[in-house]
């Protein structure tokens, strides 16, 4: 089970096929050898119910002259002309012998009375000894040998049934030729085989066309959920076909439909900041918490941002108010704030560099508070002159803090 699961759709529909046509295959050789053990057996049946009509014929014959009603001579004069003019399928006729064995009668050697000396043989002699050995056993067998056709010096497998006269010692026999049997076989088996090919190969087409049916579609399905796994929302199967495959794909269509326009409309609408947005698919009860939790994230910020507005403006209110000129400088020197009394006091210098602002110079400053209060952490306190040396300057004292 393990094998076939590990099979495509399409190995498995052939695999499957195949199997079905090996099994339709055995079953017709199987009911041709039963076409053949039947055909043999009526036929055998046909000549023994021949060889028993002619039997009776004989028996009539045997009765008169053992009654007296004719000599016994006369009697089986009349017995072999009957039996001997006798024809059935196509040509084949009866014989007689006694149980010597020889010969009393053959229709193919009317001039030999008594014998057919002529023509025998080997073959023949085996024959009515075997005959013999089974009519001992009892009354009347069957008994295959060789014996020619008709017309012919070739001797051909042939069966007989024979049948014994008790009351004169004969034997009345009839057989038919194996070979007739055979051909006729051999003409059945190749109509037959002619059939089967034409069935087995109309089969294969239709076993293919129907699996491609099946195995394009489910592989395009395959492909599109293979796509939509890498994220690409555009691939569509768009099949016309109204089977359990077709369904299967226009629900998978109008799925990637629905998934792309839901997940695109949601990505639009909470870049635009709306949380709010309702989704009615796939992604509705997701989206829904997402926003719930962007809501608020959102309400989080707001309210901290809000705080943080609040203390700015009460710090700069509480540096507005304090008499001395204040600024906040970054790591980097720059200026990121000046209360309004540093701002009259030194102007305007907001994002600016305090070398630039202050001292004109695009160097570190000499024994400069600022770099010394971000060395160790501690409170600077320095005088600097600032202004022309020939006059026109003043003196600051500049004291310098960490913020932490």
């Amino acid at each position: 089970m393990r094998y076939l699961k590990d099979l495509s759709l399409s190995e498995r529909i052939y695999r499957l096929s195949g199997t079905v046509v090996l099994v339709f295959l055995l079953v017709i050789g199987w009911l041709f050898l039963e076409y053949r053990s039947s055909l043999y057996e009526a036929r055998r049946q046909e000549v023994k119910s021949l060889v028993e009509s002619a039997w009776q014929i004989l028996d009539f014959h045997a009765q008169q002259a053992a009654t007296g009603h004719l000599a016994t001579d006369e009697a089986q004069h009349r017995a072999l002309q009957i039996v001997g003019k006798q024809r059935f399928d196509q040509g084949n006729y009866f014989w007689v012998t006694d149980l010597t064995p020889k010969m009393v009668m053959h229709p193919m050697f009317p001039d030999q009375p008594g014998g057919v000396a002529g023509f025998w043989g080997p073959a023949e002699d085996a024959f009515l000894q075997e005959m013999t050995r089974v009519l001992q056993a009892d009354s009347a067998g069957f008994v295959q040998y060789h014996w020619p056709r008709p017309g012919s010096s070739e001797p051909v497998a042939k069966l007989s049934f024979a049948k014994v006269v008790p009351e004169w010692g004969w034997v009345i026999g009839a057989g038919f030729y194996l070979d007739d049997i055979d051909r006729l076989l051999a003409r059945k088996a190749l109509l037959m085989a002619a059939l089967l090919a034409a069935v087995v190969v109309a089969a294969l087409i239709l076993v293919s066309y129907v699996a491609r049916t099946i195995t394009v579609p489910m592989g395009e399905a395959v492909a599109m959920i293979e796509a939509l796994e890498g994220g690409d929302l555009s691939h569509r199967l768009q099949l016309t076909q109204a089977d359990e495959v077709g369904r299967l794909a226009k629900a998978m269509d109008a799925f990637a439909d629905n998934l792309q326009y839901e997940v695109l409309t949601a990505f639009q609408r909470l870049a635009e900041g709306d949380f709010t947005f309702e989704a009615k698919g796939l992604i509705r009860e997701p989206l829904t918490k997402a926003n719930r939790k962007l809501n608020a994230l959102v309400m989080q910020l707001q309210a901290a941002v809000g705080r943080e507005r609040a203390e700015k403006a009460k710090s700069e209110a509480i540096l507005a108010g304090i008499g001395d000129g204040i600024a906040i400088l970054d790591r980097e020197g720059r200026i990121a704030f000046q209360n309004p009394i540093h701002r009259a006091l030194m102007g305007e210098h907001l994002g600016e560099s305090c070398r630039q602002a202050y001292q004109h110079c695009l160097g570190e400053c000499e024994r400069c508070a600022v770099t010394l209060s971000w060395e160790d952490g501690r409170i600077h306190q320095v005088e600097r002159y600032l202004g022309a040396s020939e006059g026109g300057g003043r003196w600051l004292e500049t004291t310098t803090s960490p913020v932490k």
